[in-house]
């Protein structure tokens, strides 16, 4: 039966994120690691375990940190080591929708960000049922969502008719795993899967992480300026106290958002998107 070890080997890896603990920083860590399922054939419980380790840092104040991921029966489990209360937020799917990934292909990123954003800005308009500030953090973070969707699409697509973008990205992203000559040769479109499900492991946010993808993909970044880049980073930074602090920062304090912010930030999402679009067509 298959080892602990020897189940590293089915692994891929997903994205993490926490808040850093250094004392003067209060800024968000984002990290991979190598997710292992568990070994259900395994004789003992314990030898179905599945284990990783991967070292990252913040990119703020560049505290270093060990993460460790391990497989239950139950599920996976990940924890900083020196703080083992420390809350770490990640994704984990082992019930098909990695065949449902493999299966994805983009078709009209920009027209699918148009419509959605209709359909939003359309909402805004109408009375809503529900109190103020759950509905507006509600439309920030779908805002954030299909911009996000934009963005992987878009290096999708791109990736998908560019062999040197592919090369690229897949040299900034993939594994550094081995692979063999027989599982090379059974899939002629191995390097283009292999890079298209380590980008679809990630959120490709629209901070400095998703600014480095485009950058090796279209050899530009997407920030038309300082001021845009650094906007977008603190929006990053709030989708995450919504996300996982219903809005809270680490500090206690509530996030604000009404009509005007809201409308504020579809443009600015809108103006990014049409400055990315200008880049995918080569004006």
């Amino acid at each position: 039966m298959p080892s602990a070890k020897e189940a590293m080997w089915d692994a891929h890896s997903t994205e993490v994120s926490f808040d850093c603990q250094h004392p003067n920083c209060d800024h968000i860590v984002y990290g991979e690691v190598e997710f292992v399922t568990f070994d259900v054939s395994a004789e003992n419980v314990s030898d179905g375990h599945g284990f990783s380790r991967f070292k990252t840092a913040c990119q703020e104040c560049s505290t270093e940190y060990t993460l460790n991921a391990l497989s239950f029966a139950t599920g996976t489990e990940v924890k900083v080591e020196g703080y083992p209360d420390l809350r770490v937020d990640y994704e984990f799917d082992d019930y098909g929708y990695e065949e449902f990934l493999a299966n994805y292909e983009p078709d009209n990123p920009f027209a699918t960000f148009m419509v959605a954003r209709v359909e939003l800005l359309n909402l805004l308009q109408i009375p809503s049922p529900f109190p103020a500030l759950p509905f507006y953090r509600m439309m920030f973070l779908a805002h954030v969502s299909m911009l996000e969707a934009y963005l992987s699409d878009s290096l999708l697509l791109a990736i998908a008719s560019d062999t040197q973008a592919l090369l690229a990205l897949g040299e900034t992203i993939s594994e550094k795993k081995k692979y063999t000559l027989t599982e090379i040769a059974a899939n002629p479109n191995f390097v283009y899967d292999t890079v298209k499900a380590a980008l679809q492991d990630r959120s490709v946010h629209p901070n400095e992480v998703g600014e480095k993808y485009f950058k090796q993909v279209f050899k530009q970044t997407i920030f038309r300026t300082d001021e845009t880049r650094t906007y977008f980073r603190k929006m990053t930074e709030i989708r995450h106290d919504c996300t996982h602090r219903n809005g809270l920062t680490r500090e206690g304090v509530q996030h604000h958002f009404d009509r005007g912010t809201i409308e504020e930030f579809a443009e600015r999402v809108n103006q990014l998107v049409g400055h990315v679009e200008n880049i995918r067509n080569g004006r």
